[in-house]
């Protein structure tokens, strides 16, 4: 099960390819129930919106931004629905793009839920200047502000190579050279990303001491040195998650052990097309 749905949204799934079985495969592949729409939501507002606003230095009036965000998902709903994602020329990186499972599979739905998925929006936006830093009186936006030289949201194209093991994470937020936020939007008990933190955290480690061993006379970087915050926007709380370097050896064991079983995979199913 695990090598079938790598391949099929890995390998088959394409978004410019010709062959329409490909093209659509991509479609499924992205396509986002409520819940996870309200995550994207938020997601792109922060990144496109909120977090350049803190950089610049702008004065922010959450109520109106929280408006804002909604009208934002207003336009990501009119998006998937008239399936413009099938012949606009938007990308996952640009704030509009959307695909929801009941317009993709023509699933039913009631009106009564989308309006669930603005309010929570709303809800995030405005708890932001509610969360506290841990073991600090101050929030979490104050200490954005006092740190918005360092921020630098949504970014992926910042990883490490291990034998041939490319490692390149989805990084919400980065707040410093040694600290890292993952946003959330979930209002589960029993979630973990305890695992997802531990992988942003390794790749800080390994640049910091692939650019030591490069000549760059930086600070040698400790396991512990690194920050891990997951913020769940909807809760109002911040999470610590510790790192040091068994948490580290465990995480390059899952790489290991993962990236074997894709590998057999590449080799049988991932042909040219």
């Amino acid at each position: 099960k695990c090598r079938r749905l790598y391949y099929l949204s890995s390998v088959l799934a394409n978004a410019i390819a010709k062959d329409q079985l490909r093209r659509r495969a991509y479609f499924i592949k992205n396509s986002m129930n409520f819940d996870m729409w309200a995550g994207h939501i938020v997601d792109k507002f922060m990144s496109k919106i909120l977090i350049p606003a803190i950089n610049d230095g702008f004065e922010i009036n959450f109520e109106e931004y929280a408006v804002l965000a909604v009208e934002i998902g207003k336009k990501q709903f009119e998006f998937s629905k008239y399936r413009l994602y099938e012949t606009s020329n938007k990308t996952e990186g640009d704030i509009e793009f959307c695909i929801l499972d009941i317009h993709e599979l023509k699933m039913p739905y009631d009106e009564a839920e989308i309006e669930k998925v603005y309010e929570k929006v709303k809800k995030a936006i405005l708890n932001f200047t509610k969360i506290k830093m841990l073991n600090t009186e101050a929030t979490l936006y104050q200490h954005l502000c006092n740190n918005k030289e360092w921020l630098m949201p949504d970014i992926s194209n910042t990883g490490f190579a291990i034998d041939n093991i490319n490692v390149f994470p989805q990084i919400d937020l980065r707040v410093s050279a040694t600290t890292f936020i993952d946003w959330k939007v979930s209002q589960s008990q029993i979630s973990d990303y305890s695992r997802q933190l531990s992988i942003i955290g390794l790749v800080a480690y390994e640049n910091r001491k692939k650019r030591n061993q490069t000549g760059e006379n930086l600070r040698k970087l400790n396991y512990e040195d690194i920050v891990l915050l997951e913020v769940n926007l909807i809760k109002g709380t911040t999470k610590y998650h510790p790192f040091n370097e068994n948490i580290a050896n465990n995480v390059y064991d899952h790489i290991y052990m993962n990236s074997r079983d894709i590998g057999l995979i590449r080799q049988k199913d991932d042909k040219p097309s």
